[in-house]
């Protein structure tokens, strides 16, 4: 009994020596952001601090669940779109910190969730001892995940419950639970901004369970599979189906693109050259930071040593190795992506190249198992085999930190924003614009603080930005002030009497009106079937792709207000999903589930 209870106390320490390392080192290698929380950022930074900024706005100011966001574009719909991570660990993050410091914070915690899962694979693989941490260190350092995050791409912080999710659909065969666990995950993913990594990561685990399947002669794992799609499908409900219905009314369609040319294959994994200023010149038009995926020359021998185990291993190397072609791009007629593109939901992605993150995932798990091989054959004492592993598991984090670690210098500007003007819980703020209004930014200042938008900034002024920043080509039909077609943000079309704005809210807007004859009120936002009035006898309509109303004569107390309706059915699905878990797991633990 003592000598159990000494095995599990040595456990415990070295797991949570480990840990502290793993804090410390990959605070380390990202403390170019976390020593300047305050300072702007590149690219697609401006932007993700505005999806954020906007919903904690709506929560701490107004008061309101954030359905919509009227600050950009003419207004559109919050809930639905994709980048939005309102129920992501993040938004906690942000309402404590900010969203300015909280995003840098959030980097942090993204990656100590990866390296804790990816851990917990490598051990559940059999990867003993210290070999385990090889893939740990290698999935979180990687020079793909260090150049999408510089550039904005937040999205790709998602990679990291890739581990918890392979790990917990290969538990989901003995366990029922773990059915659960899975679709959590893959909802998780959704929430936190996956946009690319959520259809990925479907298409991972479909693999897995048809070749699991075929292994094992039985259809388990492809039911379990089945299984865990539905109730993703429920539990995502409340922002599935707001997003799927808006990227169904403004789909994006792009190209298949074109193909990495296999000369410049040890340039994205092997060139100690990775930074977000190097030119791509196979495509001019995107930049290094959708294909540079540096991983270095030792982790790839030591896959290739992996392959020896190719009986055991043949599922995840073959995965690998598709994903790999996947990320090659259009190379031919029946390439993987040319194919997949054709697919719903892929036909709007591009840059294909963004698939190698989950052929690194893997690289990252079979380079371990690599190392485990070498130790094993040519190293003949405990010792010696632990002293070998830990030397070669070193040299790849230095590597990984020179090749990689200059490149978080690259992800921030020297424009430091104020404390003051930063919006989160339990500050006071500068009090906010009562007119909100509508503008056009100019064109020099777009591109003001190094990012591809400067909406951020504007957000605090309650200014609306007709021109902003989006890539989901919706219909703009608002004005800005100052242009000939603009007559406000409230006008009747006929003039037949006047208006006065009682109430403004990003949800809900309150206008008395007084009419000599009847005439149509128009709202300069954006038109959406999912606009309401307190009217139920009067619809809401499109004039000239704004929210209009029909009124007849006198004094109408109108207002407008946004409920997707897709919205509250994604509630009903969760909220079943919920209840049908809670009688199962209830059930379960009453009894157990073979009898």
């Amino acid at each position: 009994m003592k000598c159990t209870q000494l095995k599990s106390r040595e456990k415990f320490l070295g797991l949570l020596s480990a840990s502290l390392f793993s804090l410390l080192l990959i605070g380390f290698y990202l403390s170019p952001l976390l020593k300047n929380l305050n300072f702007q950022g590149r690219g697609d930074w401006d932007q993700m601090y505005f999806y954020h900024e906007v919903p904690q706005k709506t929560l701490l100011v107004y008061h309101q669940f954030p359905f919509w966001n009227p600050y950009y574009c003419g207004g559109m719909t919050l809930i639905g779109n994709p980048q939005n991570r309102l129920f992501s660990p993040a938004a906690i993050i942000n309402l404590v910190a900010g969203v300015v410091p909280g995003l840098k914070i959030d980097v942090l915690f993204h990656l100590m969730i990866g390296a804790l899962g990816m851990f917990y694979l490598a051990r559940f693989w059999g990867l003993q001892g210290v070999n385990a941490f090889l893939p740990v260190f290698l999935f979180v350092l990687n020079g793909k995940l260090a150049l999408h995050v510089t550039e904005g791409h937040f999205w790709i912080l998602t990679i990291v419950y890739l581990p918890f999710l392979y790990l917990s659909f290969l538990k989901s065969f003995k366990s029922h639970s773990m059915i659960l666990i899975c679709s959590l995950l893959l909802t998780l993913m959704l929430f936190d901004g996956g946009i690319y990594i959520l259809p990925f990561s479907v298409l991972f685990l479909g693999m897995i369970a048809l070749l699991e399947s075929y292994q094992r002669k039985q259809m388990l794992p492809l039911k379990r599979f089945i299984l865990i799609l539905l109730f993703f499908f429920l539990f995502s409900g409340p922002k599935l189906f707001p997003t799927l219905e808006l990227i169904s009314r403004f789909p994006r369609p792009t190209g298949s693109g074109l193909a990495v040319p296999f000369q410049f294959l040890p340039e994205l994994f092997f060139s100690k050259y990775q930074s977000m200023f190097r030119f791509y010149p196979a495509e001019p038009m995107t930049g290094w930071w959708n294909f540079g995926a540096y991983i270095g020359f030792t982790p790839f021998l030591l896959f290739i040593v992996a392959l020896r185990n190719f009986k055991k291993q043949w599922i995840l190397i073959f995965v690998a190795m598709f994903f790999f072609l996947l990320g090659l791009g259009n190379f031919s007629q029946f390439s993987p992506w040319g194919l997949l593109h054709q697919l719903p939901i892929f036909n709007n992605m591009h840059v294909p190249s963004r698939g190698h993150i989950v052929f690194i995932f893997i690289i990252s798990l079979l380079a371990g198992f690599g190392l485990q091989n070498v130790q094993q054959r040519f190293f003949s004492t405990p010792f010696t085999r632990c002293i070998f592993s830990i030397l070669v598991i070193l040299f790849v984090i230095v590597d990984l930190l020179i090749v990689n670690g200059p490149i978080w210098q690259q992800a921030l500007v020297p424009y430091q924003i104020s404390v003051r003007d930063q919006l989160k819980v339990g500050r006071n703020r500068i009090k906010d614009r009562e007119d909100f209004k509508q503008i056009a930014m100019p064109q020099r200042e777009q591109f003001r603080w190094g990012a591809w938008s400067a909406m951020y900034p504007v957000v605090s002024q309650n200014y609306g930005i007709v021109n902003g920043y989006e890539s989901i080509p919706i219909e703009r039909a608002a004005m800005p002030e100052g242009s000939n077609d603009y007559r406000g943000e409230y006008f009747l079309v006929q003039g037949n009497g006047s208006l006065k704005l009682v109430a403004w809210s990003p949800n809900r807007v309150a206008i008395d009106v007084d009419l000599i004859k009847e005439d149509t009120v128009v709202m300069n936002q954006n038109y959406d079937k999912n606009w309401h009035s307190n009217l139920s006898a009067r619809p809401i309509h499109s004039f000239q792709g704004l929210l209009s109303i029909n009124l007849s004569a006198g004094h109408t107390k109108l207002e407008f207000y946004y409920l997707p309706y897709s919205f509250v059915w994604g509630m009903v699905t969760f909220i079943g999903a919920a209840i049908f878990w809670f009688w199962v797991l209830k059930a379960r633990a009453a009894r157990p589930w073979g009898k």
